[in-house]
């Protein structure tokens, strides 16, 4: 083709996208947005941090009842509500708007990545050493960040030694693990405090452009909602799948990957996936647009139909995923579709929406 003719055809239809993105802009009323706003609060945030908080207690109690009464039953029980926690966190952890990023509370409740291993060190160092400032609440809170969550507690559940919790003999392991439940618990219960009905956060977030509101406008309104959208997809995508699957099989890092020991990298990831899906769906951004003349939002919806399922039918644990040749196919056409379904989000969706053609939330946070 002709390169002029092909920047002409180009331009016209930026100047298509433009006219449709200034007609789109305009139907973006406040009461519509701060609709979209009030639904993610709603149906997102609330149920997902209540489910965090509620397992973060469960947890907390069956390691009491552990550390009381040392037995096999007790330890499956801890366990098991521990997996059960991961999944909760992994439903919530990306929506990264006000109280989750503020005192270190995303990195106190799961230090990740730990490229170096610090946490990992850390812990068993201090486990070595007995340490008992870890032992009290207010004391361990004023710790390194890498021995207060899940993390540690993932370790001292069912890493090297863990199965002496069964016993006596691993009392410190076990208080120290009790602790940080305790730890994760308070977090949970502060997390949930700022986002509940009638909190002042949450009443200045549902807002945009008022007296008081954390959004300055409507537009500012809705760039926070896709930039945690765009850079949650991106860290599951670089970080989270990235951090284990390699190009070539050889280089694989399962050990790498999010709560291997507790076989939880997976349930997480499925449970990651289900609230990026949920933002579009239940928190209602898809209702934003009302003309979809070019089908974005059926490709879309496609697109987080195929990963989701594509996620779903692979079975834990991530090293036999990645030993076995289909399913690690899966997690290579997973990793490359989250790309597209990224590039359309920040692209296309973000024009419908009237954003500018020139910004992307892939530039930065």
């Amino acid at each position: 083709m002709n390169f002029k003719i092909a920047n002409i055809c180009f331009l016209g239809v930026l100047a298509f996208s433009s006219c449709f993105v200034q007609s789109a802009n305009s139907k973006l009323s406040k009461q519509k947005i701060e609709g979209v706003l009030k639904a993610s609060v709603e149906n997102i945030v609330r149920p997902r941090l209540n489910e965090f908080k509620e397992k973060a207690i469960y947890l907390n109690e069956a390691m009491q009842a552990l550390c009381e009464t040392p037995n096999e039953e007790n330890l499956k029980a801890s366990r098991d509500e521990f997996k059960k926690l991961a999944i909760a966190w992994g439903g919530i952890e990306h929506f990264r708007s006000g109280p989750i990023k503020e005192q270190n509370r995303l990195e106190r409740v799961l230090f990740y990545p730990d490229r170096k291993s610090t946490g990992l060190k850390q812990v068993q160092r201090r486990l070595v050493k007995k340490d008992a400032t870890l032992t009290e609440l207010k004391s361990l809170q004023s710790k390194s960040v890498a021995v207060q969550g899940l993390g540690a507690i993932e370790f001292l559940l069912f890493g090297t030694g863990s199965n002496d919790l069964v016993s006596t003999s691993a009392d410190f392991r076990c208080k120290f693990a009790k602790t940080a439940s305790a730890n994760v618990e308070a977090i949970s219960s502060e997390l949930q405090g700022s986002w509940q009905a009638g909190s002042d956060f949450s009443k200045r977030w549902m807002q945009a452009g008022n007296s008081g509101s954390i959004f300055a406008n409507e537009q500012e309104a809705i760039n926070e909602l896709l930039g945690v959208l765009v850079h949650g997809l991106e860290v599951f995508r670089d970080i989270r799948i990235g951090g284990f699957l390699k190009k070539e099989a050889k280089y694989d890092r399962p050990k790498s990957a999010l709560l291997w020991r507790s076989q939880s990298t997976l349930p997480v990831l499925k449970a990651n996936f289900k609230m990026f899906e949920g933002v579009m769906e239940e928190g209602g951004l898809y209702s934003l647009v009302e003309e979809d003349l070019n089908g974005t939002v059926n490709s879309l919806r496609f697109e987080f139909k195929q990963i989701k399922n594509t996620l779903n039918s692979i079975s834990p644990p991530i090293a036999d995923a990645l030993g076995n040749e289909k399913q690690r196919a899966k997690l290579h056409y997973i990793k490359n579709t989250l790309g597209y379904l990224i590039e359309r989000i920040d692209g296309e969706f973000a024009l419908m929406l009237g954003l500018s053609s020139g910004f992307s939330f892939s530039d930065g946070d």
